[in-house]
């Protein structure tokens, strides 16, 4: 399997953090802090909110700008981030648990994309519709053959992935997102296998669709919002794929 990198702008970048607004006192970025502080009731976290933001926006000018405050050990860290020696194995049990579990879900994305697919192979004989070559076959068989094969991917593009947003901003958020969409995929999965007709497969694999695009696009970005770029090198056929 060919890995890919991935090019990854740096969303902090867009905000100014050198010139304070005379009415405010803060900066482009200090103010986009504040106000996703006030957002999550966490206004007493500010100074190490506005720290992170910060260092996520320019590591060595904020390693400068706090060289007081930093402990040498947190320097030390800080500056071997990009070491080898400070990879996986190096992390803590926590981190590496959740590395590990979206790893899995990458894992079982692509099973499940898998199964989708092999089970082209049964649904012509299941429902009697012909699909080879030569043989005369109706178009309706072939257009009903094609639809079943595109409807799951289909559906993750259309709606899948326009839902994520919403689902995880004002409701679920990312964790609870992932959880229903987990559920979901289980249900429909299982609906799938006892079906009885096309249009109850062609259901199942509808909402198996939505469910699998909504938890590919929460599961990327929450392992680029948590995840070391040498780290997210390990997944980047999951995370590009």
């Amino acid at each position: 399997m060919w890995l890919t990198v991935c090019s990854i702008d740096n969303p902090f970048l867009t905000f100014d953090d050198t010139k304070a607004d005379l009415n405010t006192g803060r900066t482009e970025l200090e103010e986009y802090v504040w106000q996703f502080a006030a957002l999550a009731d966490l206004k007493d976290r500010y100074e190490l909110l506005r720290f992170g933001a910060r260092l996520a926006r320019d590591k060595f000018e904020t390693i400068s700008r706090y060289a007081d405050e930093l402990t040498g050990r947190e320097k030390k860290l800080l500056e071997q981030e990009k070491d080898k020696s400070t990879g996986f194995w190096k992390q803590s049990k926590f981190l590496r648990a959740t590395i590990m579990t979206a790893s899995l879900a990458g894992m079982i994305q692509g099973w499940t994309q898998s199964v989708n697919n092999g089970t082209a192979y049964g649904m012509p004989d299941e429902f009697k519709l012909c699909v080879r070559r030569n043989h005369g076959c109706p178009s309706s068989d072939l257009w009903t053959f094609g639809m079943l094969n595109a409807v799951p991917l289909l559906s993750a593009g259309l709606f899948g992935t326009l839902l994520a947003d919403p689902l995880q901003e004002n409701f679920l958020g990312r964790r609870g997102s992932v959880m229903l969409s987990c559920a979901i995929t289980i249900a429909s999965t299982i609906g799938a296998s006892v079906t009885h007709n096309v249009g109850q497969l062609a259901a199942c694999r509808a909402i198996n669709g939505i469910a699998l695009g909504a938890k590919a696009s929460i599961g990327k970005r929450e392992a680029l919002a948590l995840f070391a770029p040498k780290i997210l090198m390990l997944r980047s056929s999951y995370i590009c794929g």
